[in-house]
């Protein structure tokens, strides 16, 4: 049951060959294989499909169909299975940037978490950045403009470059791997 309404971002990777059928309508196919780093290298590229449509509260049937092919005889599985999906809504980023900056400016303390999740963190394959995800950094910098003294804590278990941290008067790092703060 979708939680906003409008459009969403579905994705899907697996051992063998799958498809993402929401409402019986195919969403996302991955049939046609491709190496990928989920299931620690063995399971396929991820796939994603956007649908819109959805209603906050009502109800969508979801379904997640997998079966065994020709690339589980070379991955050393057997027989083995596995799928991983992923939903999200479709979000305006400068928007959301903007309303955090907005409430940022007329509040007394400000804690902004940033960090890095299981995505990022995953033993069998290397970062390729160190940089964190998507906009955080750029979120991180606007917030200390407009409120020098937040708190920012960053998660993460691997080091992450932090091109703001001068402009931070307080960093808290929180080691996810361990589940403690450093």
């Amino acid at each position: 049951m979708p939680d906003h309404d409008g459009e969403w971002i579905f994705s899907l990777s697996s051992i063998g060959e799958s498809v993402l059928l929401i409402d019986d309508e195919l969403v996302v196919e991955n049939t046609v294989w491709e190496s990928g780093h989920s299931f620690f290298n063995l399971g396929s590229k991820e796939r994603t499909a956007k649908k819109n449509g959805f209603v906050a509260g009502k109800a969508a049937n979801f379904q997640v169909r997998s079966w065994a092919g020709s690339s589980q005889k070379s991955s050393g599985m057997g027989l083995c299975g596995g799928v991983r999906i992923g939903a999200a809504p479709i979000i305006d980023e400068e928007a959301e940037i903007v309303c955090a900056e907005e409430l940022a400016a007329r509040s007394d303390t400000v804690i902004v978490v940033v960090g890095l999740n299981e995505d990022f963190e995953t033993e069998g394959h290397d970062r390729s950045f160190l940089g964190l995800p998507g906009r955080m950094d750029d979120l991180v910098c606007r917030i200390l403009a407009v409120h020098p003294n937040a708190v920012i804590i960053n998660q993460s278990g691997m080091p992450v470059e932090m091109p703001w941290v001068r402009s931070a008067s307080t960093v808290v790092q929180v080691c996810s791997q361990m589940g403690a703060i450093c």
